[in-house]
């Protein structure tokens, strides 16, 4: 309870307050020889919400490329209210992610070229939303098969001068 020289507040089971996201309904009754500002002196419902909070999570980096000279790259994780972060791999052929701390690790897959999105999130909880944001990865790796390459990579491989397949 809450207690002042004219009133109390009650919100049931023992609580006067919240500080918890939702809404809640006190109940507010004056003590002997007080009055509400219409005159009237019988128990007052109080209402009032508190929205859940955002739980904004930002990454270093919202793109990479995976290729053989970047086989692998870490990402940082500002999560300013300390919440449990999860991470997860739209395709795990291509690209596996992991984390340590704030430290997000993007990973190739047997140098498999294609696309995948990582995903870092934070789960709903009593006060906090939810909240994600996306990496877009690229893998681009040369297949020593010619034949298996897309036209994009052997014109990239052409215009470097490199020798990658006999003929």
């Amino acid at each position: 309870s809450i207690h002042s020289e004219g009133y109390t507040i009650e919100q049931g089971q023992g609580k006067s307050y919240n500080t918890d996201a939702g809404t809640f309904t006190p109940i507010a009754t004056l003590n002997s020889n007080y009055k509400w500002s219409d005159g009237s002196i019988s128990t007052k419902t109080l209402s009032w919400s508190i929205a859940k909070a955002d739980s904004s999570i930002t990454v270093s980096s919202d793109e990479l490329t995976l290729n053989t000279s970047n086989l692998s790259a870490t990402i940082t994780v500002d999560n300013i209210l300390n919440r449990t972060v999860s991470v997860s791999s739209s395709n795990t052929s291509v690209a596996t992610v992991s984390i340590s701390g704030d430290t997000i690790t993007i990973s190739h897959v047997n140098m498999t070229s294609g696309s995948a999105t990582i995903t870092v999130s934070t789960q709903e909880t009593t006060n906090y939303l939810s909240s994600s944001k996306s990496i877009d990865v690229t893998a681009s790796f040369i297949d020593s098969v010619l034949n298996n390459n897309d036209w994009a990579t052997i014109k990239s491989v052409a215009a470097s001068g490199g020798s990658y397949w006999a003929v």
